[in-house]
């Protein structure tokens, strides 16, 4: 039975996991600084723009929320049905930076369906996105770290959420709204730019990394060897000669057989020639023991 934790000791290992694996920490911090700078242009100040400009506001941004929600659910459903992409880290940092460049449409037209368009755009690269993260957090971090990884993740994505809508409605006294469209669209593109440098300047890449994660995790045993040419041949050769012997020996276990009444030195196999005629030869003497008993 594993020992009891605290509550306190599992958030400070999941800070701890956070902080020391690179494409994890990148990832969480560019989810905050797109809560940061998105949710509130996009809860606060569409909203108003909408109802100022059209007679029936409400309707016409129930409209254009119904829109963005498809294109989360197509986006979803297209990225679920792909595989895990290798470079999983500029995918995804990608997707989500090119798909908020659509929030600052609003700064240039008040066309509905225009910016019904762009904002079912950032829907489905949120979707991509999402669906990426979290296939990646089920295949890559361990299974003690998972659930922890995944609450702080959530926990910081959420703690942004109302501190950008109160910073919105306080900036918005002070800054045209288009100007704030404009941060919200191209802030996260900086912010990615600024993710994907940090993971790779002074480190390995993001897939290099899980590599490296995944052999600590399941270390190779086999013997060293120069290069990975020479190891492959190694490995093959050693899995060659287990196969021959496992195949001798299951055949020295069969009854009836003349080699059951053998032993085989695994260090020296016997050529297929030599044992058959070797087990001719011991049956032969074999027949002749019982005639000469009974003389």
């Amino acid at each position: 039975e594993a020992p009891a934790t605290s509550a306190l000791r599992d958030l400070l290992d999941g800070f701890g996991y956070v902080a020391r694996t690179r494409w994890v920490r990148s990832s969480v911090l560019l989810a905050a600084a797109m809560g940061l700078a998105v949710t509130g242009p996009l809860e606060v100040l569409l909203p108003a723009v909408i109802r100022s400009t059209h007679d029936n506001g409400p309707a016409v941004y129930g409209v254009v929320l119904g829109v963005l929600g498809v294109g989360g659910l197509v986006g979803s459903l297209v990225a679920g049905s792909w595989p895990t992409p290798s470079h999983f880290l500029p995918v995804m940092v990608g997707a989500w930076a090119l798909g908020c460049l659509p929030l600052a449409i609003p700064a240039l037209t008040n066309n509905p369906w225009i910016i019904s368009a762009g904002l079912a755009v950032y829907g489905a690269s949120i979707g991509v996105g999402m669906v990426i993260w979290g296939t990646v957090l089920q295949e890559h971090v361990p299974l003690e770290m998972l659930g922890r990884v995944a609450s702080l993740d959530f926990f910081i994505s959420i703690a942004f959420m109302p501190l950008s809508i109160a910073l919105t409605g306080l900036l918005s006294r002070h800054i045209a709204a288009a100007s704030l469209f404009i941060a919200a669209g191209l802030v996260p593109r900086r912010s990615s730019l600024q993710s994907l440098g940090n993971s790779e300047r002074r480190g390995r890449r993001p897939s290099q990394q899980v590599r490296s994660d995944a052999r600590q995790r399941h270390p190779d045993t086999s013997p060293p060897a120069q290069g990975g040419s020479a190891r492959r041949r190694r490995r093959l050769a050693h899995q060659r000669s287990r196969r021959s012997l496992q195949g001798l020996l299951a055949d020295r276990e069969e009854v009836g057989r003349p080699l059951s009444r053998r032993r085989v030195d695994a260090g020296s196999l016997v050529p297929a020639e030599d044992l058959t005629e070797q087990d001719g030869q011991g049956d032969d003497e074999a027949v002749r023991q019982p005639a000469d008993t009974a003389a």
